[in-house]
């Protein structure tokens, strides 16, 4: 049974920082996953394709290029995680993430989506920063507080940390019009 689906948009990552991302979910400690890789560039399909045959987990959907919101709504349409999370292909996951969400989410029913802090780190591995989020009780946030942050320009998150139950992207869709760049748009 897929307990996460994690959707992956990639277009001219370089090879490295792709294989990086890859890993960082095949090293999860939680090994009830998915991973769908959205690609709309012949190099990144190529690598993906080579990480598919590794692993049936791994999946690959090419699509024409239409920016990183078509091609997360293209990922989240062919999910089948009960859980939806989020990863650039120039990012990683802790390898306790996708474990301590699920834990978080199974004891916690009233909670649908959340947003973590992030290490900021090099490509040797070395922190440099850190984005660092205030809990917040449910109480406090208004009902359309996600879809304001996945139709803004404004908003930014770190994307990686955003970590959904699969219902809130069968209600929102991601605005197809935001064509900015995946860490700053969400």
């Amino acid at each position: 049974m897929i307990k996460v689906s994690v959707l992956m948009p990639v277009y001219n990552t370089p090879k490295e920082f792709i294989e990086y991302a890859i890993k960082s979910v095949i090293n999860q400690s939680l090994k009830e996953w998915e991973l769908i890789a959205v690609t709309s560039d012949y190099a990144s399909t190529l690598l993906i394709e080579k990480w598919c045959k590794q692993d049936p987990r791994i999946k690959l959907i090419e699509e024409q290029k239409r920016g990183v919101s078509n091609a997360i709504n293209t990922g989240f349409s062919c999910a089948k995680g009960e859980y939806i999370a989020r990863l650039d292909s120039d990012d990683i996951f802790h390898p306790e993430k996708l474990s301590l969400e699920v834990k978080f989410f199974d004891f916690n029913r009233q909670v649908d989506f959340s947003l973590t802090g992030a290490w900021i780190i090099n490509e040797n591995g070395t922190t440099i920063s850190s984005s660092i989020l205030k809990p917040v009780e449910i109480k406090e946030l208004k009902k359309n507080t996600l879809k304001l942050f996945m139709n803004s320009k404004l908003t930014h998150i770190v994307t990686p940390t955003l970590f959904a139950r699969r219902k809130v992207y069968e209600n929102e869709k991601f605005d197809p019009c935001i064509q900015v760049g995946e860490d700053w748009i969400f």
